[in-house]
């Protein structure tokens, strides 16, 4: 095989960040980076090419990767690669970021120092997730508990680092928490920050480790981040509340809304869609999926049907092939037909069309 090198100059330019959170934000001095350079497209036979329809899916192949970046001097930089070195040059700072098997580069640049790094035992994060009245030492305790988790029940993060920001997190939601007024604080800090930081990592992990086709194939993605999701809330949270604080308010209280549980928020946002016949399936493409399904509904109805079918066949079953599927194809190319042949081979006894069906 004959290997070719390609050197290309190009110039980018950064929009406002006026209708997505990427860009130039010219109120806050600040900038969003994500799938900003030219990448590789996916080839398997066959060329993998999509247009952009601001979904944030790019396809693309395992790849390592270093920039050289230059920035302003009065600028902070996070990322989700690893930097080797900083240094400081005459026109501003100039930063080293390397990483194998990753995706893509994310970076953010802000005057204020908005990030904390913590080093926990599973894995250094770094990230500015927002907590109100929320003490850095019990963010950190919190920070600990949910890397623990995911180790526990997904796997070893492979990478230095992870990058959790308040960005991702407002892109994806707890919807419900993010409703309400900023004065109305129903839930305690502590399970707010966790389940806020929990699902960020999740999406950030998984996107990072597992090389899916983002665009036909994300729901198993979405299916194993909000089946952890709810483990962990059964796991440590079990008497929380959909409501939290405001269930025990007298005239609140009486209403069926105030007596469910925080994980029956799944299947109530999910039926809001089955009950009005706009339902999809969870193999439609995400560009074909209406905008409540896409963001709310396929997610959770992902996440539901790995519940259910851990209820039906064995927790215990279900645990141990999402622990050996991430093992096994964790920084490759892999499909959700791979997921299904684990199930298979750990001799569950489900029909070969079940997945299809959900």
């Amino acid at each position: 095989m004959n290997l070719l090198n390609f050197f290309l100059t190009y110039t980018i330019k950064l929009p406002e960040n006026k209708f997505t959170p990427y860009g130039y934000d010219k109120r806050k001095n600040s900038y969003y980076l994500k799938d900003w350079y030219l990448t590789p497209s996916y080839f398997d036979g066959a060329w993998h090419l999509y247009s952009n329809k601001n979904l944030e899916d790019l396809f693309t192949g395992v790849t390592e990767t270093t920039v050289n970046f230059v920035y302003p001097k009065n600028l902070n930089l996070a990322t989700n690669f690893t930097v080797l070195g900083n240094s400081s040059i005459s026109n501003g700072q100039m930063a080293q970021l390397t990483a194998d098997q990753q995706k893509n580069c994310e970076i953010l640049l802000s005057p204020e120092k908005r990030f904390m790094t913590h080093v926990t035992p599973q894995i250094t994060v770094i990230t500015d997730i927002e907590a109100f009245k929320y003490a850095d030492v019990f963010k950190g305790l919190s920070i600990n508990r949910v890397t623990e988790f995911i180790e526990n029940n997904l796997g070893k993060y492979p990478h230095r680092q992870l990058l959790v920001s308040q960005l991702d997190y407002e892109k994806n939601p707890l919807y419900g928490i993010n409703q309400l007024p900023s004065f109305i604080r129903p839930y305690e800090e502590q399970f707010q920050f966790e389940m806020k930081f929990l699902k960020t990592a999740l999406i950030n992990i998984l996107e990072e480790t597992l090389f899916l086709d983002p665009r036909k194939e994300q729901w198993l993605s979405d299916a194993i981040a909000n089946y952890l999701m709810i483990e962990y809330v059964e796991e440590f949270y079990p008497d929380q509340k959909l409501l939290g604080k405001l269930s025990k308010i007298w005239g609140v209280r009486s209403f069926n809304l105030a007596k469910m549980n925080f994980n029956e928020q799944y299947t109530f946002l999910y039926m809001l869609t089955a009950r009005t016949n706009l339902d999809q399936p969870l193999s439609t493409s995400n560009d074909s999926l209406i905008k409540f399904n896409q963001k709310i509904g396929n997610k959770y109805k992902a996440g539901l049907g790995l519940a259910y079918l851990a209820s039906y066949i064995g927790k215990d079953k279900v645990d141990k092939s999402i622990k050996t599927f991430y093992k096994h194809y964790k920084l490759s190319q892999v499909k959700s037909l791979d997921f299904e042949s684990i199930l298979k081979n750990l001799r569950v006894q489900i029909s070969t069309g079940f997945l299809k069906t959900l």
